[in-house]
């Protein structure tokens, strides 16, 4: 492999995606861009995610389309060794925020290598990973973000200051719920070549319907979850807030809607083209919605 395809399957900017849980994770800990919020940022959106990438598709070797990813380049030895050479960095960074971000990033490490590596693959139990990447990718990045829960967890905060709030753990729900109802649909167009590798996925269990329904249950509880929260962050605001929410969303809400309709009567519409459509229309809108919060929230 080429240095260029080590770069493409890293795939960096796929760490967009997954930028709104960070995002929900600062605004609930109300600490603003603090030492943890930048370096937990740095070391999960330029580190720890893409050397996840990377080394799933070293284990994965897709052929066809994988998220991001078009058409991946072939994989050998050399993309193993950079996935964990890449991961160091931020695997630092977290230690140098503290104890338990660096605990907490050892977590997500280790998880990540167990879902597709071979030894264990936990993408072969669809409940199971389902549930693994939920609280992984979803509630423990949340709690990268929460110094409070982070001190109390390192021993390090008192009485006072420790534990979590209603809001915080909200926000480790809902992120949870959100990621649950995004990572069957990141599997819809892959069945085949899943199937191939012996692994049955969540999409697989419950079919190109079923996972629409599935999303469609799961957006609507982070939805509700999320409106908690706000009102419950600030109850004045909360009417705004929400109105904008709707509007940041409602690109994707619309083409999530129409995608199903489109996939119900013709399976081949679940696709790669649509599946990145919808990530993309579905991270700008909360990416939107996230940072304009926090911009009113230091303004405060």
């Amino acid at each position: 492999m080429t240095p260029g395809d080590i770069l493409v399957h890293l795939r960096l900017p796929f760490s967009f995606f997954l930028l709104p849980v960070w995002l929900l994770g600062v605004l609930v800990a109300g600490q603003g861009l603090d030492t943890t919020a930048v370096l937990s940022g740095i070391a999960l959106h330029l580190f720890l995610y893409p050397a996840s990438n990377a080394f799933n598709s070293y284990w994965d070797r897709d052929e066809g389309p994988i998220g991001g990813i078009l058409n991946p380049p072939k994989v050998d030895r050399k993309l193993l060794i950079a996935s964990i050479a890449w991961e160091l960095p931020g695997l630092v960074l977290l230690f140098l925020a503290g104890l338990a971000p660096g605990l907490l990033g050892l977590v997500y490490s280790l998880c990540s290598k167990a879902y597709s590596w071979d030894g264990l693959r936990w993408k072969r139990f669809p409940r199971f990973s389902l549930l693994g990447i939920a609280i992984v990718q979803g509630s423990l990045v949340v709690l990268l973000c929460n110094p409070q829960v982070l001190g109390a967890a390192a021993g390090a905060a008192n009485a006072a200051t420790g534990g979590a709030s209603p809001q915080f753990l909200a926000a480790a729900l809902t992120s949870a719920v959100f990621l649950a109802a995004v990572y069957p649909l990141t599997q819809i167009y892959q069945h085949e070549a899943d199937a191939a590798r012996g692994d049955k996925t969540f999409s697989m269990l419950v079919g190109i319907r079923g996972t629409f329904i599935h999303s469609a249950a799961c957006f609507l509880l982070a939805g509700a979850g999320l409106a908690w929260m706000l009102i419950a962050l600030d109850p004045v605001a909360a009417p705004l807030r929400l109105a904008l929410l709707l509007a940041c969303l409602a690109p994707a809400l619309g083409y999530f809607l129409r995608w199903a309709t489109l996939a119900w009567k013709d399976s081949g519409a679940a696709d790669f083209r649509r599946t990145m459509l919808m990530n993309l229309l579905a991270s700008v809108g909360m990416n939107l919605f996230l940072i304009i919060c926090l911009v009113q929230q230091s303004a405060a």
